[in-house]
């Protein structure tokens, strides 16, 4: 037996092939009347075939045209079937054109593939052609209705679903809209809801705010939670690139959202003194809270943490007009204490508000103030006495701790409070001691040991 020729229509490797076959764009062009013959045609649509490992009535016009062969679609073409091209005619019947209207269809016939019609197809092809099928709306909305059928979701169906099934022909009646179709058939999908929207439609301010307030309707209603990435998984992206950003997008459609309200707060809002101005007192409207008895958690818990944190509340409430002390604050700076000028003026202010003498302070004063940090780093007596206050440790409510370590201090104290009780010493009694102030002295020490120290004679 004679061997089997080699089949000339197959090809190794892609370096056997034409430079044209297989590139997208920039491949060279045939030499005139390459697609003339059949034997070139029968190639490379064999060829491509098997390039996809594609079933045949699976390849859609547009492989044919990701592969370079946008020629060969050309070639089948209904004016070229009917003319002659350099001498050769295409011996293509009328039966054949008008039963295989696809130029896909007729490459794939012409290579020996036989598609494999689908029922809407064959319905098709029952008594009338294809055009005049279309006609009828009836047989429309049964074709587009299979389209959604097998694609599983009519947000995803393309024009390429409809190439792909040979019935491309209907969006016609549609002006080419895969949308109008979906809609005529009973599928209600906003166009943004596609995966590609028509060129030019988020130009049209109605088309973004339409679909802004899509979006907001779909987060609960709730404006102030969209923010960027929502329009982006939404599909939404072209919107906020014509308005700038998600906030813009939000006014645009009738929100009216302060930059700090939003999901998150623009780059440079807090750089302009208005914004700082408006926040404050948006803040101090809205949690129904005293100027004074705000807190970093406060700014925090409604979005304005990096406000508070960059600018202090005591500079952003006197910003917003209001005359307070910075230790009028809920918690004031660090960096207030520091300075002699405020720690004397903070004292003077605690004197003025509780009506008492200096010797009179407690710590409690200054707690219930918001001032535990001026008082846990000077301490009371230190505050007192560096505002010019002329008292000895003991003359305060109570002695600063260490006091009565110092044996000059406890002598000094018991001859105050012996000329102060005009009693002989050796009559003084505990409650004497605690009644002149001296609590915390009696603590430690017995009233009989304390007055020995002193000097003074007092019997066993």
């Amino acid at each position: 037996m004679k061997s089997k020729k080699k089949d000339s229509q197959n090809f190794k490797s892609k370096k056997d092939l034409p430079d044209f076959w297989g590139t997208k764009d920039n491949g060279k062009k045939p030499q005139h009347g390459y697609w003339n013959s059949k034997e070139n045609r029968i190639k490379a649509t064999r060829w491509l075939t098997k390039t996809l490992g594609k079933k045949p009535d699976k390849i859609i016009q547009k492989d044919f045209i990701s592969h370079g062969l946008v020629g060969l679609l050309a070639a089948y073409s209904d004016k070229r079937c009917a003319t002659y091209e350099k001498g050769e005619f295409f011996t293509f019947d009328p039966g054949y054109l008008l039963q295989f209207p696809s130029p896909v269809e007729r490459a794939l016939i012409e290579a020996g593939f036989i598609p494999k019609e689908s029922k809407v197809a064959e319905k098709q092809l029952s008594g009338e052609g294809r055009r005049g099928k279309w006609q009828s709306r009836e047989n429309r909305i049964l074709a587009i209705k299979f389209v959604v059928e097998e694609v599983g979701n009519p947000r995803n169906v393309t024009i390429w679903d409809f190439e792909e099934r040979r019935i491309s022909a209907l969006l016609t009646y549609y002006n080419k809209s895969v949308l109008a179709a979906l809609k005529d058939a009973g599928y209600n999908i906003h166009p943004w809801e596609r995966r590609k929207v028509p060129a030019g439609f988020w130009e049209k301010k109605k088309n973004r705010i339409a679909a802004t307030m899509w979006l907001v309707a779909r987060k609960g209603g709730n404006s102030r939670k969209v923010g960027y990435w929502d329009f982006v998984d939404a599909g939404l992206r072209g919107i906020i690139t014509i308005t700038g950003g998600a906030l813009e997008a939000l006014n645009e459609a009738g929100y009216k959202i302060a930059p700090w309200m939003g999901v998150a707060t623009p780059k440079g809002t807090w750089e302009l003194k208005e914004n700082r101005v408006a926040a404050i007192k948006w803040l101090i409207a809205k949690s129904m809270i005293y100027p004074t008895n705000l807190s970093m958690k406060d700014f925090k818990s409604h979005g304005l943490g990096s406000l508070a944190t960059g600018y202090g509340i005591h500079r952003l409430l006197t910003e917003a007009g209001y005359d307070l002390n910075p230790w009028e604050c809920n918690r004031a700076s660090p960096n207030t204490w520091s300075k002699k000028e405020n720690r004397i003026a903070a004292l003077k202010w605690v004197l003025a508000e509780t009506q008492k003498e200096p010797a009179q302070l407690t710590r409690k004063d200054f707690l219930s103030r918001n001032l535990g940090s001026l008082i846990r780093e000077h301490g009371l007596y230190g505050l007192v006495t560096e505002a010019g206050y002329k008292l000895r440790p003991w003359d305060m409510r109570v002695a600063p701790k260490g006091t009565w370590k110092s044996k000059k201090n406890r002598v000094e104290a018991v001859k105050c409070l012996v000329a102060k009780r005009r009693k002989k010493p050796s009559n003084l009694t505990k409650e004497d001691f605690i009644d002149g102030g001296l609590r915390t002295l009696v603590v430690k020490y017995e009233p009989s040991h304390l007055l020995k120290e002193a000097g003074y004679n007092i019997k066993s």
